[in-house]
Formats: C-alpha cells, structure tokens, sequence
C-alpha cells in the first residue's frame, strides 16, 4: 500500500465510530423515532443537557458524534499532559511537546508559550494532523530533506501533481495534510451517504422522503435542493453539516465556553 493509500485505511476508522453511534442509538431507542429521550439515554439530566445542544430534549446521532468528539478531545488532552509534563505545571513548554515552532503557534491561543489543557483541545485536529503527516514523511523520506517526492511517495504521477501546489517536484507537510484532508472529506462523505441511503430507503427507490429520513422540516428542506420533496444521493453528498442547526448550536456553545474560560492564568 502507498502512503496516500494507507491515509485511506484511517477512513475506516471514521466509518466504524460512525457505526458505534448508530448501534448505541438503536440499542436505546425503546420508541424507533431513532433518536434519545432523557429515560432511553440513561443520563443524569444535567449531561443529558449538555448533549442535546438544540434543547428539544432529544439526542440525535449529530448530537451523539459532537459529545463524543468533546470527550475524545479532553481524553488526548489528559494523556499528553500526563505523558509530556515534566515539571508537573500543568502546561506544556514547546520543548516538552516537541512539535515543530509552526504547529506550536497555532495551537498557543493565547500566544504565552504554554499550551494549556482547554488549547490542547481546541487544537487536537491540529495536532492529530500534524503527527500523522510527521509519520508518513518519516517512513517514506529516504534522503531525509523533510520532503517527499514521488519515487518516495510512491503515488501515480497524476495524483502526485495534484498534491504539489507548488510544482517544484517535492511535497512537504502542508500539501500532505492538505491531500489527507480531502482525501478524507471525500471518501467519509462517500461512505456515509452509501450508509444513510441503504437504512433510510425504505421503498428502495433511490429517495428519502421525509418521512424516511426522520428529520426536522427545517433541516429536510436544507438537502432538498431541488424543491421535489425527495433526497437523493447527489443532495446527500453535498450536505454541508456546518448549516445544520445541531452544529451551529455546538459551536455557539464552544463559543460561549470559551468566553467563560480566563487562558492567561
């Protein structure tokens, strides 16, 4: 397998944490509206409310990823801080992550040296991105110039001058997170729109009605482009789930959380 290739591999991993939320619904869902009320989710009320970010005292799937997501985050946050610490201040100095000074800044919200828990995660992606691009350019870069090209990469040509922004022959880490990132993009929104399709396309017709998809008019009307009352595969792909209201919801919330949180101290 090349290297872009095995960048695919990692789509897989997306699919299956797509698959848990799936199961972890249906396995709650005592009344089939494929969603959570406060007695099927089995939460104390105060994280239940966290969770339902449109109030409608439901969980949904977009609900369910988001909050999965939020733990994730502080997860990695708490291992790299535990793992990386060496003098136990609760901040990590450049030096004790060891990332590149670019990445480091990008990071350091704050611009004070430190990365703090609440930047490393606002700043997993980031870091996540940058490990994974270190990784492949350190397995394949055999004159170890910190650059690839294509007889160490080991991709077609064509692929290979779509990467190279730059056209000099060589691809560093900012054109392989970008080739990743739309690598990803495409082929997670592929999969996804194959999933929904087969579970929701009840009269398997190629469609979603609206009472298949089981969604808020509000967010039906949104995919259904073309005004016909059906979703079809082309309307699927080209969801952005930014525009929905569950998501903008979440990220009004990070909003206001970050306006609660004092990053100087």
């Amino acid at each position: 397998m090349n290297s872009i290739g095995s960048i695919g591999a990692n789509c897989s991993c997306y699919n299956s944490a797509n698959e848990r939320t799936f199961s972890r619904i249906k396995a709650r869902d005592t009344n089939s509206d494929n969603k959570l009320n406060l007695n099927e989710a089995k939460l104390p009320q105060e994280k239940f409310d966290r969770v339902d970010l449109n109030n409608d005292e439901q969980i949904g799937r977009l609900e369910l990823t988001i909050a999965k997501r939020h733990t994730v985050n502080h997860h990695m946050a708490d291992q790299l801080m535990k793992n990386k610490d060496s003098n136990s201040d609760g901040m990590l100095s450049m030096d004790e992550h060891g990332i590149p000074e670019k990445t480091f800044n990008r990071v350091d919200r704050n611009n004070d040296g430190q990365l703090g828990e609440t930047e490393l995660v606002a700043g997993r992606r980031i870091l996540v991105n940058h490990h994974n691009t270190f990784e492949i350019i350190q397995n394949n870069d055999t004159d170890e110039n910190n650059l690839l090209n294509n007889e160490e990469l080991k991709i077609s040509e064509e692929n290979f001058d779509k990467i190279d922004r730059n056209n000099d022959g060589e691809i560093g880490s900012t054109e392989l997170n970008a080739a990743k990132r739309f690598f990803l993009r495409n082929n997670l929104r592929e999969s996804l729109t194959e999933q929904v399709m087969d579970r929701k396309d009840t009269d398997k017709n190629g469609l979603l009605s609206t009472d298949e998809l089981a969604i808020k008019e509000e967010n039906f009307n949104h995919i259904d482009t073309n005004d016909d009352n059906q979703i079809d595969m082309a309307e699927l792909q080209t969801l952005r789930l930014r525009s929905l209201p569950a998501y903008n919801n979440s990220q009004q919330n990070t909003v206001e959380a970050d306006k609660q949180i004092d990053l100087s101290t």
